[in-house]
């Protein structure tokens, strides 16, 4: 409950929000579906909210590869996510900076990789 700053260990009382799921099925082989359940997270939720689930869950997903490994898959997923909306450049290197939590210099190296 941190995003909401509720301290759910306090004495005081506070309203659970009621819990929105969706069970996406993509089959055995979800590389193959994998641009499916992006799309279909693109009309769910917002912009801002795909693309932080999609970098957290790739980096998750790499933490057991290692955490740099992770990193980079977030970050390029991430990349990929905001020029397929038509994010402008400077837009998406503000995104990656604020989600990821990385400096200028570090977002302008990776993105001469990847926002070709």
């Amino acid at each position: 409950m941190t995003d909401n700053e509720i301290n759910i260990y306090g004495d005081k009382e506070f309203r659970l929000p009621i819990p929105e799921m969706y069970v996406l099925y993509t089959g055995d082989n979800l590389t193959i579906r994998k641009s499916e359940v992006v799309s279909l997270m693109m009309t769910l939720y917002d912009q801002a909210y795909a693309v932080d689930c999609y970098g957290k869950e790739q980096y998750n997903e790499g933490r057991k590869e290692g955490k740099n490994e992770g990193l980079n898959a977030g970050i390029r997923g991430s990349i990929i996510i905001l020029k397929n909306m038509n994010v402008s450049r400077d837009d998406a290197i503000n995104k990656i900076m604020s989600v990821y939590n990385l400096n200028k210099t570090d977002v302008d190296n990776i993105f001469k990789s990847y926002w070709i």
